[in-house]
């Protein structure tokens, strides 16, 4: 098996880097925006911020409407998410491989002109604020930030990267 890969990477005009990696293997395409605000960005005055980000990135643009990205990717065949990381904000799809350019489109116009929506921000709010509360009911996750917090003490990766309840209630 042969895993040497041909990566091509490429700056554009309006500030973006682009990371090809070919792969033949299936007529699919993955796009992945990072971003380069997670967790670890966020003072601890705002931690949460990067994830209530993550929600609202593909909520809509100028140019599209409130669920029209996600039902535009959906009407490719495509899957569409994102998720933070400490260090990274990430939206991904995965499309058809004929679907590209307009993939990349609607990609594009959602990580660089998202428009948030009062009703939509306040909806993932609620949701947000559910997420931390299964986060808490799960054992692993509590000892997993127990752990954190001793290794990291003082450091924004002590904290979660989903966030603080009284944060995210507190937000705007």
């Amino acid at each position: 098996m042969n895993f040497s890969m041909d990566v091509q990477k490429k700056n554009i005009s309006n500030g973006m880097t682009v990371v090809a990696i070919p792969s033949h293997q299936a007529p699919v395409v993955t796009l992945q925006g990072w971003i380069r605000f997670g967790s670890a960005d966020a003072t601890e005055d705002i931690a949460g911020l990067a994830h209530l980000f993550e929600h609202l990135l593909f909520k809509g643009t100028q140019k599209r409407p409130v669920g029209q990205i996600a039902r535009e990717v959906e009407g490719m065949g495509g899957d569409l998410n994102a998720y933070t990381t400490y260090d990274y904000t990430v939206m991904h799809m995965t499309l058809g491989s004929d679907c590209l350019e307009k993939g990349l489109d609607v990609l594009s116009d959602a990580l660089l002109n998202s428009v948030v929506d009062e009703g939509e921000l306040q909806r993932e709010k609620v949701v947000i604020l559910e997420e931390i509360k299964r986060y808490h009911d799960g054992p692993s996750n509590m000892a997993s930030e127990l752990f954190r917090k001793k290794l990291f003490q003082g450091h924004a990766y002590a904290r979660p990267i989903i966030g603080y309840a009284s944060v995210v209630e507190a937000m705007p």
